[in-house]
This record gives structure tokens, sequence and C-alpha cells, in this order.
């Protein structure tokens, strides 16, 4: 609300505080926000870690609730894990956030040399899902994001664009993080993660003609292919067997569409 924040800003012109100018790593830019002017002139507010203070075009201000709106800017609300679809495959969910964890802290440790303390799921909800692709199983596109708990921001992975969200986890991309799974009987054999410009769901607002159905199956099946190489039975050893490979096969490349 620009009339909410005008309010806010005009009352917090009022109580500036004395800087040197000096500040610790994130102490008071970690979440921005520029307003545009009606004259064409433009306001950038930013807030930190420090409680209570923010920056109003470079000078601080005293302000808990124009702080407290920035922040909440940057916190991923409490319904973006999309519960009733992470129940069925919580554990194997858990089982992907560990290992996601050791290796950006594998990353980590030749980037700086420290750690992260650990990570917590911010985003999950399912955009699709592919019955037909693979001979039973299914093949599901998850929207995924996920924070990670760092004692010194200072000493993050800061390359690529990443960000830190209101509750101060920090997020190693500037993309989306999508997670493609393959999926037998409620558990998760094979998965990776895809990361987008945007959101892969059909008819998301600001890309409903460009993200239909055949663009998300697309990607879903390039990423697919790459994953599982073939995906058809490994060997044919009888004639059942051959039958049986050759029907898997013309499947899959059926999913593929033709050749442009």
């Amino acid at each position: 609300d620009a009339a909410e924040i005008t309010r806010l800003i005009r009352s917090a012109s009022r109580k500036p505080l004395h800087w040197d100018g000096s500040q610790a790593f994130g102490q008071y830019d970690l979440w921005t926000l520029t307003l545009e002017l009606a004259d064409g002139s433009h306001v950038d507010l930013s807030a930190g870690l420090e409680e209570s203070v923010v920056m109003i075009d470079g000078a601080l201000y005293s302000s808990p609730p124009l702080h407290q709106l920035l922040r909440e800017r940057r916190t991923p609300p409490a319904d973006a894990v999309v519960q009733a679809d992470l129940a069925p495959i919580r554990s194997d969910v858990d089982k992907i956030l560990e290992d996601l964890l050791a290796e950006q802290n594998q990353w980590l440790d030749e980037f700086s040399g420290a750690r992260y303390t650990g990570i917590r799921l911010t985003e999950f909800a399912r955009l699709s899902s592919y019955p037909d692709l693979l001979e039973g199983k299914e093949v599901n596109l998850y929207l995924f994001d996920y924070g990670l708990s760092i004692d010194d921001l200072a000493k993050a992975g800061w390359a690529g664009g990443p960000w830190v969200d209101g509750n101060g986890l920090f997020h190693p991309g500037s993309h989306i993080f999508h997670l493609l799974t393959v999926e037998d009987g409620g558990r998760i054999e094979a998965w990776r993660t895809i990361l987008w410009e945007f959101p892969l769901e059909v008819g998301g607002q600001g890309f409903d003609d460009l993200v239909t159905e055949d663009y998300v199956r697309d990607v879903v099946v390039n990423n697919l292919r790459d994953q599982l190489d073939p995906v058809v039975p490994a060997s044919a050893d009888t004639p059942e067997e051959a039958q049986l490979y050759g029907q898997s096969l013309a499947r899959y490349l059926e999913s593929l569409g033709p050749v442009t």
C-alpha cells in the first residue's frame, strides 16, 4: 500500500539517527525497496538485522513499523509450504534437504571456510504431474525453495544473486527453484532441482501466454532425459523382455514430441 508506506516514511523522517557511515554486514541493507514518485524521482528504502532501524536515501531513521514492513516483504508466507502436497513424501524431502545442505557446505568450505548450520524448507507446492511418462511411475514437478542458516552472513556464498529472507535465512540463487521427482508408491526414487527464471506454473500470473502445458512438459521431459538416459529397461535377454523394451522405448520417444 503506497499510501501506508508514504505515511511511515513521513513518520520515520521525524526520528533521524546519528550515523558515522560504518556498518556490520547486513546491518541496514538486507531488504530493499525503491519507490517511484509522481515527479519521476525515487526514494530508496532498506532495512537489515538492526531491529527498528531503516535507511532512507542513505540516512538512518528509527521506525519499527517500517522496518517490519520491509522485512515482511521478504518473509515467505506460512502457506508457501502446501502440507497436503508435502505430507505423503515428507521423509524423502527431508533427505533431499540433508543432501542439499551437505552439497552447499562442501562448496562453502572451499569458498570461505564457513559452514551452514541448518536448512529449512520455505516453499513447496506441486505444480504438475505426469503419470504417463514412465511405466509404473509418477513424475511430479514442485515449486521448491529452502533457506540456509549461518552464524555469519558475511561468510555465506554471496555469488550468483543470492538473497536473505525476512527470517534471516540465506537463499543461494536468484532464480526460481523447482524439484522434479520420479515417484513410486509414495516414495521418491529419483530427483533433481531445476532453476528457472520464473515459476513453471501453467497460466502463472504474468507468464500465462508463455507457460503452457506443452511448455512445462517440454522442460520436464528434457530434464528427465538428462537424468534417466534411457528411461527404459536396461536389458532385454528374452523375446518377451525385448517386446517390453520396445514398448517402453516407444512410449518414451513419443513423450518427447516431434523432432523440429
